[in-house]
C-alpha cells in the first residue's frame, strides 16, 4: 500500500519537564486537535490514527541554522 498524501500527519516533538510531547502540525493539526480535545498526541491517539491509515512524519526543525 502506498501512502496517500492526505493521510500524512506531520508533528513536532518537544521535551517539557523530561516528558516528550508530540504536537500535530500542518494543515491537519486543527482537525486532529478537535478530535482529541488536546494540543498534544498520546500514544493511544497515535495508535488509533495509525489504525485509520495515517502515517506520521516529524517536522524538520530550523534550530541551529543561522542565515
Amino acid at each position: 500500500m502506498t501512502d496517500a498524501p492526505n493521510l500524512v500527519l506531520t508533528y513536532r516533538r518537544k521535551s517539557v519537564y523530561g516528558q516528550t510531547l508530540y504536537y500535530p502540525t500542518g494543515v491537519k493539526a486543527a482537525a486532529v486537535q478537535r478530535l482529541t480535545g488536546r494540543k498534544t498526541l498520546t500514544d493511544s491517539d497515535v495508535q488509533a490514527l495509525k489504525e485509520l491509515g495515517f502515517v506520521f512524519t516529524e517536522e524538520r526543525s530550523s534550530e541551529g541554522i543561522s542565515i
